[in-house]
């Protein structure tokens, strides 16, 4: 009884070191493939800008684990306002985790996602009207906000840290408030 407990231990030990190993040869592989293929990541950008249907630039990708759940790092993200100069918002890090069973089933939507160092301009004319700088927020927030909560409730876990709303009032008379949000999640 004694042997067949040491050899499922010895098995299951032995499946976990196969494992990690695996996961740190494709990491490798990932980040050479990077290096080698500097395209792919203007390929990733140009994916994004169609789903946000805005230009995006993207100024790093990286692979990494969290425990045996893989983990994709975007960084240096901007998002470009319908001019495709002006930055409607900026980012230091999108962090997209992803469950490895769900990626062996297929779905390759993440479970979590980090977003930091995030500034958003946001602008309220005379009027009292407000905008995203370069976005067209016609419509909201009715549904334009249902929309977006919807698609934020695909995520189990979304964590924001040191984010930033820079404020650009018209009633303020050169004012710019920010507002930072240090942790939340």
């Amino acid at each position: 009884m004694e042997r067949v407990r040491r050899r499922w231990w010895t098995a299951a030990v032995t499946l976990v070191a196969v494992m990690v190993v695996l996961g740190a040869l494709s990491t490798a592989v990932f980040q050479v493939v990077m290096q080698i293929a500097p395209g792919y990541r203007q390929d990733l950008a140009d994916y994004v800008s169609r789903v946000a249907r805005q230009p995006v630039d993207i100024g790093g990708v990286g692979l990494g684990w969290s425990g045996l759940a893989p983990r994709l790092d975007l960084t240096d993200i901007t998002l470009y306002g319908d001019d495709e100069h002006t930055p409607a918002l900026s980012a230091e890090r999108l962090r997209l985790g992803f469950g490895l069973m769900r990626l062996i089933r297929g779905a390759t939507t993440p479970q979590r996602v980090e977003l930091a160092g995030l500034e958003l301009f946001a602008q309220i004319d005379a009027e009292g009207k407000f905008s995203l700088r370069g976005l067209d927020t016609s419509g909201m927030p009715s549904r334009a906000t249902q929309d977006w909560l919807r698609q934020l409730g695909r995520f189990r876990t979304v964590r924001l840290s040191r984010c930033e709303l820079i404020l650009d009032d018209a009633r303020l008379k050169g004012l710019q408030p920010r507002f930072r949000l240090i942790d939340a999640e």
